[in-house]
């Protein structure tokens, strides 16, 4: 028994001696490897996070236009739509962006809202160049006295507004883009300073047709 022992000990003595650690050249080219994976990687993860928050702002806003014109048709009397201009972020006070909507119901004395606001994706916006959305043509108003505090901004926000009416039409006037076309858009993008005459190559643009109130999402 004794020997036997003193056989499994040496060979178990001999199988530790084999075996050895990494080297420190085979760590650096593990480490490189990895750091050149993540580096190929970063930029096509970004773009994939990107795509999938313009898809989601892009959604939000088009359900809410179809909600407003479906409550409208419901409750038999106008349901108005203010896209709303806050700030970019809370620690960014004075950057302000239209990156907002809310609904509300105008039949009684004061304003009350339909549903809660609801804000785009960090960093996805929706362009005013008229160009690029024909709605930034409305006027831009502040809120008076009887419009409704939002949750968590008060009136700290500026709007541009517009209803759908009972039979689902919209009040918005006449806007003639083409001939014999009449309808209004609006793009949403990643915010970019690149340019502020063309939009980035990925963007998003929600159309919407003035006498029948339709709503269609077209992507380039």
């Amino acid at each position: 028994m004794a020997r036997a022992g003193g056989l499994h000990a040496k060979q178990l003595l001999r199988s530790h001696r084999g075996r050895r650690g990494f080297s420190l050249i085979e760590v650096i080219v593990v480490v490189g490897i990895v750091a050149l994976i993540a580096a190929i990687a970063a930029p096509a993860a970004q773009r994939a996070m990107s795509s999938y928050q313009l898809n989601l702002g892009t959604e939000t806003v088009a359900a809410t236009l179809g909600y407003a014109r479906q409550a409208a048709i419901t409750m038999n009397r106008d349901v108005e739509v203010r896209l709303l201009t806050v700030a970019m972020a809370p620690n960014m006070p004075t950057v302000q962006r239209v990156r907002g909507i809310v609904l509300l119901d105008v039949g009684e004395s004061a304003p009350r809202m339909v549903a809660i606001p609801r804000y785009l994706p960090e960093g996805i916006v929706i362009n005013t160049n008229t160009d690029f959305s024909t709605l930034a043509r409305l006027t831009e108003e502040t809120p008076g006295g009887t419009d409704p505090d939002l949750p968590g901004i008060g009136k700290s926000y500026k709007m541009r507004k517009f209803r759908f009416r009972p039979d689902g039409s919209t009040n918005l006037p006449q806007l003639i883009t083409a001939p014999g076309v009449n309808k209004y858009f609006m793009s949403l993008h990643r915010e970019t300073t690149t340019s502020a005459t063309a939009l980035p190559s990925n963007f998003a643009t929600i159309q919407i047709e003035p006498a029948t109130g339709a709503v269609s999402v077209h992507r380039p």
